[in-house]
């Protein structure tokens, strides 16, 4: 998990959403991110 957020840094966000979605495709853009921030930083 430490290893994925070093690589999140490493993006910017459009990056970022865009490997959100590929996790989860149904899921809106920024609500997928924002998911993904919550679960990097709980």
């Amino acid at each position: 998990m430490l290893f994925m957020l070093s690589l999140i840094k490493k993006f910017n966000q459009i990056y970022v959403v865009y490997i959100v979605n590929l996790i989860d495709i149904k899921q809106p853009p920024i609500e997928a991110s924002l998911q993904i921030v919550k679960i990097c930083y709980n």
